[in-house]
């Protein structure tokens, strides 16, 4: 095994190093927030942020105090790369490349502890190495490859502190589910998953009334979980803090703001205060039921489709039955579990938009070693009905996983990145446009402009000019904005809002915005770019 874990060392720099060559920008609202925020804080200028994406915690003004939705690990890490390695994309992307380069590895190593078998821990970490539909994200400024890593590493402490408990064991895992924490929001939701299955699993004594060196009473138990609330703290105590300072709360509470949305562009609307429960009944039953349904379907097929490889999926669920004994599948398809109901009943909209999605990465090393066991069994299965020599043929089957995992990997990345397939355009010209927004409205002269726009943490990235999100609310919001934040230019893309298509349908601006230009055809996004005109 330890030569194999040297070879998916080697196969993990490798696929890192090559995805890293194309994706040479943030390329979509997350990583570009992150980015932004790293290179905010590399560049000494705090934790606060010169644009607005949406007004969930009725922001006052710019700037505005950062990271009030996202949570700041990402932004940290891309801070050390910048510090270390230069004041770009490239800087903070360092880190990122160098996490990656871990995955196979590490699933290698969690797949052996886990199955004690070395070619199936060797054929896990091959699949962890091409990872289909996530390869084009792990090595941007985002936190998929953060929560893979920390995901992996409290299935396997948590495990491996209820079957040893040991002080240390529980304060690692304390410190790791601060980490999550950190990097997502619905790192919280771990933390609640892990306390309640440490308190459930918890070693009982044996029914003669001995209790072995491995089990522990109560008082052990309360002593264990306090030991990780104690490390959950010491990780995440400063930003809570710092949010208290900042934002007037422990925990900013506009995120939740996103369980009364009824369509996924009121993400964006404006005034935020719209959105409570009264709101989401004044829909209907039917079309809260609706969106839950869509949700539902949208977060199956990830299941399935993305996270099973496309095809390895009933084998990855055959292995996760068989080993379903063991605490780490345990609690990982608990959390798991969770995730998914949280995602499609309670935020169906921004769960099914990439919520979860980005949150099941951290299922990724374990689900590789589940579809490793599970296709050996069935192998064996049929090795045993047709008179197949049984290594032989799981040999020749995992091998051929994961060349099938390695082909649809290059097929979606090039898809994604390099923009084949009619998939939009490269990853280094993605929001293109944008740039050259920027660059119309410095030749227009106008003075401190500040600019709302369709994704303002990529615009800023490209044009390094203030900015808001265009609101979802109707003409009146956006009029309603443009005062409020002192909008002196509107960028118009395809992407409006659908309550706002009608305002710019046909060349019926009103006749508050004057038309100073148009970004090129070919940078695949034309956008429209208007001046607010103020008595």
């Amino acid at each position: 095994m330890r030569w194999w874990l040297v070879v998916l060392g080697a196969v993990g720099l490798l696929t890192a190093l090559a995805q890293s060559h194309f994706i040479t920008q943030p390329g979509y609202m997350d990583a570009c927030y992150a980015y932004n925020g790293g290179y905010s804080v590399a560049g000494g200028r705090g934790w606060n942020d010169p644009f607005l994406w949406n007004y969930l915690d009725d922001p006052v003004g710019l700037p505005h105090p950062s990271h009030a939705y996202w949570m700041p690990l990402p932004s940290l890490v891309a801070a050390a790369g910048m510090r270390m390695f230069g004041l770009d994309f490239r800087g903070a992307q360092v880190p990122f490349v160098l996490l990656a380069a871990l995955l196979p590895a590490v699933t290698g190593w969690a797949a052996w502890r886990l199955l004690a078998n070395a070619r199936q821990a060797a054929l896990a970490g091959m699949l962890a190495a091409f990872t289909g539909f996530y390869a084009a994200y792990s090595t941007t400024t985002d936190g998929f490859i953060l929560y893979t890593l920390i995901g992996t590493g409290v299935f396997m402490i948590a495990a491996e502190a209820l079957a040893r408990p040991r002080n240390w064991l529980w304060l690692a895992l304390g410190v790791l589910l601060g980490l999550g924490h950190l990097t997502r929001a619905d790192g919280l939701l771990f933390s609640a998953v892990v306390l309640s299955f440490v308190w459930v699993r918890w070693p009982r004594p044996t029914t003669s009334g001995a209790r072995p060196r491995a089990q522990a009473g109560s008082s052990s138990r309360t002593l264990g979980l306090a030991l990780i609330v104690f490390g959950y703290l010491a990780v995440t105590g400063a930003w809570y803090l710092r949010n208290q300072l900042a934002l007037g709360a422990w925990l900013p509470g506009g995120g939740l703001r996103t369980l009364w949305l009824t369509e996924y562009d009121e993400f964006f609307h404006y005034p935020a205060a719209d959105l409570d429960f009264q709101h989401l009944l004044s829909s209907g039953w039917g079309a809260i039921a609706l969106a839950r349904g869509a949700a539902l379907v949208q977060n199956v097929q990830t299941l399935l489709v993305v996270q099973g490889w496309v095809v390895l999926a009933p084998f990855a669920i055959a292995g996760l039955w068989h080993l379903r004994a063991r605490r780490e599948v345990q609690l990982a398809v608990g959390y798991l579990l969770a995730l998914f109901i949280v995602m499609t009943i309670a935020f169906p909209w921004p769960g099914a938009r990439g919520g979860y999605f980005h949150s099941s990465a951290a299922f990724i090393p374990l689900l590789a070693a589940a579809a490793a066991h599970g296709l050996d069994r069935s192998v064996e299965w049929l090795a045993e009905r047709r008179g197949w020599v049984a290594a032989q043929a799981q040999v020749v089957f995992g091998t051929a996983a994961a060349v099938l995992a390695c082909g649809l990997t290059l097929f979606l990345f090039a898809s994604r990145a390099l923009g084949l397939a009619g998939v939009g355009t490269t990853w280094a010209r993605q929001d293109e446009a944008y740039r050259q927004a920027g660059e119309v409205i410095r030749a227009d002269g106008g003075a401190a402009p500040v600019v709302a726009v369709n994704n303002p943490p990529c615009f800023y990235y490209q044009a390094q000019l203030p900015a808001v999100v265009i609101p979802q609310g109707g003409a009146q919001a956006l009029q309603d904005v443009v005062e409020r934040y002192e909008v002196t230019y509107i960028v118009v893309d395809r992407n409006l809002p659908s309550d706002l298509v009608s305002l710019f349908a046909d060349g019926g601006v009103p006749a508050w915005l004057t038309p100073i230009g148009r970004t090129s055809e070919e940078t695949g996004n034309a956008l429209e770019i208007f001046r607010v005109t103020r008595p």
